[in-house]
C-alpha cells in the first residue's frame, strides 16, 4: 500500500462504530471500532480512538479527489513506458 507522499492525509469515517462480517451475514452490526480511510491515498484501518468523533463521515464530504485533482496521487508517474 502506498501512503500519501507528503504525509498530509484527509481522513474520513467510512464505517462509524459498526462492522460488516461474514459471521453476521454481512449485515451492519454495532462495534466499538470505526473504519477510517484517507481520501488522497489507499490507507484505511479500523480504530476505536477518540479522535474518530472529530472526523467527517465519508458521505458528508462534498468534494472527493479525482485524478484531475493535483493532490490526487498519480502512481503512474514512476512508470516509464518504452517506445518501440
Amino acid at each position: 500500500m502506498t501512503a500519501c507522499r507528503d504525509r498530509t492525509h484527509q481522513w474520513v469515517i467510512s464505517a462509524y462504530k459498526c462492522n460488516y462480517s461474514a459471521f453476521n451475514g454481512y449485515h451492519r452490526t454495532y462495534s466499538d471500532y470505526s473504519e477510517i480511510r484517507c481520501l488522497t491515498c489507499p490507507a484505511r484501518w479500523r480504530t476505536k480512538a477518540a479522535y474518530v468523533d472529530s472526523l467527517p463521515l465519508e458521505s458528508e464530504v462534498s468534494v472527493m479527489p479525482t485524478q484531475s485533482d493535483p493532490s490526487f496521487p498519480d502512481h503512474h508517474d514512476d512508470v516509464t513506458q518504452e517506445e518501440n
